[in-house]
């Protein structure tokens, strides 16, 4: 609880039990008017908390995707630094932003139906493994 709330809370319990009313409902209103008060500070606490936890499973979780997307950057390869073993089939990134599965045969890009690929990939990447597949 805060201290300004605290105070406030205090001199209420202290300014109804100095009013002096015949039939004791300016007190009890106001003893009520601070034990709301109180629950409200409790209650504003607890939302804060479950904020703050919400904001620092969404932070890990934003922080879990960019990992996995740099991961996924990572399994590219620049076809300038090194190209696969020729009939390997692959993943194929072309340069208008297009991803086609291929092979390279004699220095030559196919497309995976044997079709010669018109440009040389930017990058390759190998076919990920079957979900089943449990070989490291």
């Amino acid at each position: 609880m805060s201290s300004s709330n605290a105070t406030i809370i205090a001199a209420l319990r202290i300014l109804a039990c100095e009013i002096q009313s015949g039939d004791g409902v300016a007190n009890s209103v106001i003893s009520e008017a601070a034990d709301r008060i109180g629950k409200l500070e409790i209650e504003i606490s607890t939302v804060g908390r479950i904020a703050s936890d919400e904001a620092t499973f969404n932070d890990a979780i934003l922080a879990r995707i960019r990992s996995l997307k740099n991961q996924l950057r990572s399994a590219w390869t620049k076809t300038a630094e090194q190209g696969p073993d020729d009939e390997c089939a692959v993943l194929m990134a072309l340069s208008e932003n297009e991803v086609w599965s291929g092979f390279r045969l004699d220095g030559q890009w196919h497309f995976i139906n044997g079709d010669p690929c018109c440009e040389v990939p930017t990058h390759w990447m190998h076919l990920p493994r079957h979900p089943l597949d449990i070989a490291p």
